[in-house]
């Protein structure tokens, strides 16, 4: 048999398994659009808002506190300010997060910085840039955080991976701001205790 022909017993196969032939071509298809999606729609816009009874004093110090950073962000294990001065726009943080197989790093730059009112950062990884935008506006006595995550994959397969599971990015947002809930008011709270046991 010369280089390069196919095997009879291949051609056997696909001619008795047409099914075959199908489940081929609509792997393609799936493969094509996956890749497609990234091509046209290849960054992510993420609006997450959460309601917090506390008021933006006290949630915008815990957003910004890097001990609380680490309660907060799910597999997030350290956050170490590696340029500029903390709170100062410029400056740089490493994020060190933990994988399925390994841990990875996150870099922020502090892009704007308005206390208790706005932050905004850039994220760079291996894989992705994200834009975010955190808006901390009063209502009723309580806090509305409005956070805006513009997410871009590196290279064509990281942007159909992120536009393909959007959902679970959302999602993962979605329990990070939740966290931020519960621990301003498990704040607020343990701050009135004290004050009550100095007086």
């Amino acid at each position: 048999m010369r280089k390069n022909q196919i095997h009879p017993s291949t051609t056997m196969i696909f001619k008795s398994h047409p099914y075959i032939k199908s489940t081929v071509a609509l792997t393609g298809i799936l493969v094509l659009t996956f890749f497609l999606l990234g091509v046209f729609n290849p960054t992510q816009t993420l609006i997450i808002k959460q309601r917090i009874d506390r008021p933006p004093t006290v949630v915008f110090a815990t957003y910004t506190n890097p001990e609380m950073m680490v309660r907060r962000i799910k597999n997030l294990l350290e956050v170490e300010l590696i340029s500029g001065e903390p709170n100062e726009v410029g400056s740089v943080y490493e994020f060190r997060v933990s994988g399925k197989k390994q841990n990875y790093v996150i870099t922020e730059e502090l892009t704007e910085f308005i206390r208790d009112q706005r932050i905004a950062y850039q994220l760079k990884s291996e894989a992705m840039t994200v834009d975010a935008e955190i808006n901390f506006i009063p209502e009723n006595g309580g806090t509305l955080v409005v956070a805006t995550h513009h997410v871009t994959g590196k290279g064509d397969f990281w942007k159909a991976y992120f536009n393909f599971f959007h959902s679970l990015l959302e999602k993962k947002l979605k329990e990070d701001y939740l966290n931020l809930k519960q621990l301003a008011e498990e704040v607020e709270i343990k701050e009135k205790r004290n004050n009550k046991e100095d007086k």
